[in-house]
Formats: structure tokens, C-alpha cells, sequence
């Protein structure tokens, strides 16, 4: 596939960097990534994957997008008016998604409320979050406010990205040779050294989180075809949530060798699965 190329939008009035791969001519899809990863997550199973036309967006508060405001927040559902406006700005009214982690809770939501927008959804090690029971309701919104009310402390100054690469190594398996684009992609010049560009906020506690009830809600009312790819050392893990997956109307399901970035780890492999689906 073409190398990636560069566009900037400005949506609902935040700043958003994209990269895009393929020939415009293909099947549409919009890629979005797992949360602190960016675009560049995608890289590596685009060199694989041919007649579609990908584009992924660096989502609000990751990458080189821009942050929310400070009255803004990043619960899950926030993307989603966002990215039916990036879709509207590249003329797409019909449209594919493949999202990975975070991306792919995003996606299925959208998927579910949009349906008339959405013609196949795809999920890399993700689908629902994991729920909570309504009696922790109370408990999680306070944990949200206090994160939200606290001081802000500045992001740790990196001498280098080599030792950027390493903290993020603390939240992933990847290999340093594999994270390093997308940690760039994280990172913005600060005087003699790096820090994070992503928006701290994102480590925040949601305000609310879905019920079980919520989650099997939502995923049945995707109408859409629609896979979802495992990773015997991530999501599969999840026996229960596995099982109650599987049950869904429309679904593919497949699992591979790997653990959660295993579209970075074994890319040919992931777009095997993906090409026939699409």
C-alpha cells in the first residue's frame, strides 16, 4: 500500500490531525486506535492491506489533535459526533469501521446508534467496556470529579525518546522498534527534551460506565456485519465476556496467537481475517 499521507480537519471546533492509506477509489474505512495510541497504530497493518481506502484519526486529546477545552471530557461516547463529522468532511455518507481497543468500544456504539451510516464494522481485541453495576454508579462519578478538580501537574520532561518509549512500555508488550513511530507521534519538543502531547486528562475516571445491561443493549442493536478479532493473550482472557459476544446476531469471531496489539505484532496475519470480511 501507498505510504501514508497527512490531512488536517477542524471539527466541532477542535483541531484534528488524520493520516490516510490507499487509493481513495476503495472501500472506506475509518480506522480509530486504542486509548494513548494514535494513527500511527495503524501503520503497520496498512503496508499489508490492499483495495480499501483507510483513514485514521488522531482522536481529541491524542496524537497531534488538539485537547478538549477544559470544560470537555473523554468518556467514550464523546468521539462519536466528532467522527461523523470527520466522515461528512470526507464526503462519506456510507462508510466501514475498524477500531482496536478503546477505538473498537467507539465503534460499536456508533455502529449500534447509526446505523444507516455504518455498512461493516471490524474490532481488534475490543468491544464493549467492561461494565459496571449501577450500585457503583455513585462511586465512579466521584472519582471522576476529583480527577477533573484536582491541580494539573505538568507531563515528566523525557531526555529522550529512546526513554519515552520505555514509559510507555509500562502500559504495553509492543516492542521498542514497534512503539516508537506511534510514541513520536505522542510526543512534542520541550526545551533540551520531550513531553507527552497527549492530553493527561485521558487517564481521568470516566464520569459513568455502561452496565452489563447497557453493553448487550448496544450490541444488539448493530445491524451491520461485523467481526471481531481476539487475541489469545488479551480479550480472550474474558471468558464470560467472550461467551456473551458470541451469542450476537451478525457476528464473526476469530482468534488469534498474540496479545492486544497483535494488528501491530502480526499485521499480514490481522488483514488475512479483514480481507475477506471487507
Amino acid at each position: 500500500m501507498s505510504a501514508a499521507r497527512e490531512h488536517a480537519l477542524s471539527v466541532n471546533g477542535l483541531a484534528y490531525s488524520l493520516q490516510s492509506w490507499g487509493d481513495d477509489a476503495g472501500t472506506r474505512v475509518l480506522a480509530l486506535h486504542g486509548w494513548l495510541d494514535n494513527s500511527e497504530s495503524f501503520a503497520p497493518l496498512a503496508k499489508h492491506w490492499q483495495g480499501v481506502h483507510i483513514v485514521a484519526p488522531d482522536l481529541a486529546g491524542h496524537g497531534r489533535s488538539a485537547h478538549r477545552p477544559l470544560s470537555g471530557s473523554y468518556n467514550i461516547w464523546d468521539d462519536l459526533r466528532e467522527l461523523l463529522q470527520i466522515a461528512d468532511a470526507l464526503g462519506w455518507q456510507r462508510f466501514s469501521l475498524l477500531g482496536h481497543s478503546r477505538g473498537a468500544m467507539i465503534a460499536m456504539l456508533l455502529a449500534a446508534s447509526m446505523p444507516d451510516r455504518i455498512e461493516k464494522a471490524a474490532f481488534i481485541d475490543g468491544f464493549w467496556p467492561l461494565p459496571q453495576s449501577p450500585e457503583a454508579a455513585p462511586e465512579q462519578l466521584g472519582r471522576h470529579l476529583h480527577d477533573f478538580n484536582r491541580v494539573r501537574s505538568e507531563a515528566p520532561l523525557f531526555a529522550c525518546v529512546a526513554d519515552a518509549v520505555k514509559a510507555r512500555q509500562g502500559d504495553t508488550r509492543l516492542p521498542a522498534d514497534l512503539l516508537e513511530p506511534m510514541v513520536r507521534r505522542n510526543l512534542q519538543a520541550a526545551g533540551d527534551g520531550w513531553r507527552w502531547s497527549t492530553d493527561a486528562r485521558l487517564r481521568y475516571a470516566s464520569a459513568f460506565k455502561l452496565s452489563d445491561a447497557h453493553n448487550r443493549a448496544f450490541a444488539k442493536a448493530v445491524q451491520c456485519p461485523n467481526l471481531i478479532v481476539l487475541a489469545e493473550k488479551g480479550m480472550a482472557e474474558y471468558r464470560d465476556m467472550v461467551t456473551a459476544i458470541q451469542a450476537l446476531p451478525n457476528l464473526r469471531m476469530q482468534t488469534m496467537p498474540g496479545d492486544h496489539h497483535l494488528h501491530m505484532t502480526s499485521p499480514a496475519a490481522v488483514v488475512e481475517c479483514l480481507e475477506p470480511f471487507f
